[in-house]
């Protein structure tokens, strides 16, 4: 009864970090470019799609409207009220937190039916004392709508509803993700295996499942992309296929395990291998399922040369809940002083997040400096030119606040060209022909001091024409 009292009080946690991480970093960056400015095209141009940014700035390769449409529809109600764009934008993550947390909720109610209400209360107080799940919980990246869908199906693995689970997974895996199969195949093959599941039922839903989805996404999105495509098919055959994603950066095989999971679970990768013993030992093969299948699909995943943290979000939930299973362990019918231990651990986690969550605020000079000179100038018919790296850490469409302004962000443009522009921003400090406003300092480096100090340097400079400077003094 203890911990049921409390069972709906943590869930103002759970919220509140995600909240928390949006509040503090209320831009974004270049990897969630394209749903975000796609949404704010849905809302704000509605059937006028030629108007939409992809049309001019379709980046690398095309990428789905579903996730898209589906914010745009939770955000419309509440942008009714609200008229600053700016905090549109905000509306529209929180939108996307909030339908996250939803998910990962249920996903901690039913391993909290399954196996204990206290699995419930570690689990909410791990994931949201970390960092990058909370932190990316509201980003517009097709990592995130995929890693939404994959917790629900979790939470639906759980309950022993495995076609419910390979359906969700289908669908995100052909929409948004087309890496998830790489999850799918173990998260098949272990029930099949144990005759948890029949083959014939199994493939049946699963044909049906995917050419639907398949269906939908060719459906709307060539209507977007006014041309017929399969956008996650084409960004397979990019990264996969021909291998481009190493243009990005590659990292060892090892990174994912060595370098990655420990830096998302934080100090609470103790309790992990003492969940891994218990869940080895513990008759709930559903655990035993999941556990097998994010292991597998971080080794699978770490074959190929280029990697990121967000590759692999779909594992950590899980990982957590292993490690929720193991805190619940070892504290149940224990000394105080085992939960105070695990709690400390826990809180330990959170001095380290917010560290990184500190850290994180300082990565968006673009979107700081967007805002700032809408603060200064309040005259209409400005033109604006914007670099690629205010594009890239801050600058959204939600920030073109001023209708009468002329907003460029067009590439490789030549000085002379530039003349034609009132203000700059720019990673350049000089520019001839225009002088300083302000600039914007952004992170830098860590100085490895005692304390380790956060060192920042000028990253964004807003430069104003001369001529438009010296004809602003006159009038």
């Amino acid at each position: 009864m203890k911990w049921h009292g409390l069972r709906y009080g943590y869930d103002v946690v759970l919220f509140a970090s995600v909240f928390i991480h949006l509040l503090m970093c209320p831009y974004t960056k270049v990897e969630e470019s394209f749903p975000l400015q796609a949404t704010h095209d849905l809302l704000y141009h509605g059937s006028d799609i030629g108007r939409y940014d992809h049309h001019s700035f379709p980046g690398v390769v095309p990428r789905s409207f579903i996730g898209s449409i589906f914010m745009a529809i939770l955000a419309k109600p509440i942008l009714y009220f609200i008229a600053n764009k700016q905090m549109a934008q905000m509306v529209v993550r929180a939108c996307l937190g909030i339908a996250i947390s939803l998910s990962f909720r249920r996903f901690a109610d039913k391993a909290s039916d399954k196996m204990g209400s206290d699995i419930r209360i570690w689990l909410i107080l791990i994931q949201s004392f970390q960092f990058h799940l909370p932190f990316y919980f509201s980003r517009t990246l097709p990592n995130t709508y995929a890693l939404g869908i994959v917790i629900l199906a979790f939470s639906f693995i759980l309950e022993n509803r495995y076609h419910v689970a390979y359906s969700l997974i289908t669908f995100a895996g052909i929409v948004f993700r087309g890496e998830l199969v790489l999850l799918l195949i173990p998260l098949v093959l272990v029930p099949l295996l144990t005759s948890k599941i029949t083959f014939g039922k199994t493939v049946l839903f699963g044909i049906l499942v995917a050419l639907l989805s398949l269906a939908t996404t060719i459906l709307i999105d060539s209507y977007f992309w006014k041309r017929w495509l399969w956008p996650e098919g084409e960004v397979m055959y990019f990264n996969v296929y021909l291998n481009k994603s190493s243009e990005w950066g590659v990292s060892p095989w090892y990174w994912y395990f060595m370098v990655a999971v420990p830096k998302t679970l934080l100090t609470t990768i103790v309790l992990l291998p003492i969940g891994v013993y218990y869940c080895l030992r513990a008759n709930f093969s559903p655990l035993s399922t999941l556990l097998i299948s994010v292991t597998v699909y971080v080794a699978a995943y770490s074959i190929l040369p280029h990697k990121e943290l967000r590759f692999i979000f779909y594992a950590f939930p899980v990982l957590n809940l292993i490690s929720s299973f193991g805190a619940a362990k070892i504290t149940r019918k224990r000394h105080s002083y085992v939960s105070m231990g695990v709690f400390l651990l826990i809180l330990s986690s959170l001095f380290l997040s917010v560290g990184f969550l500190h850290i994180s605020s300082f990565n968006y000079p673009g979107g700081y400096a967007f805002d700032q000179l809408h603060r200064i100038e309040d005259r209409d018919n400005i033109k604006v030119h914007i670099d690629t790296l205010p594009a890239m850490t801050g600058v959204t469409r939600f920030g073109e606040i001023n209708p009468t302004w002329d907003y460029s962000k067009e590439e490789n443009i030549t000085e002379s060209e530039l003349m034609q522009f009132n203000y700059l921003l720019t990673a350049k400090n000089s520019v001839p022909g225009f002088k300083e406003v302000f600039s914007v300092a952004g992170y830098d480096h860590i100085k490895k001091s005692i304390p380790p100090q956060i060192v920042l340097q000028p990253k964004v400079y807003c430069l104003i024409s001369e001529q438009f400077y010296l004809n602003k003094r006159i009038d």
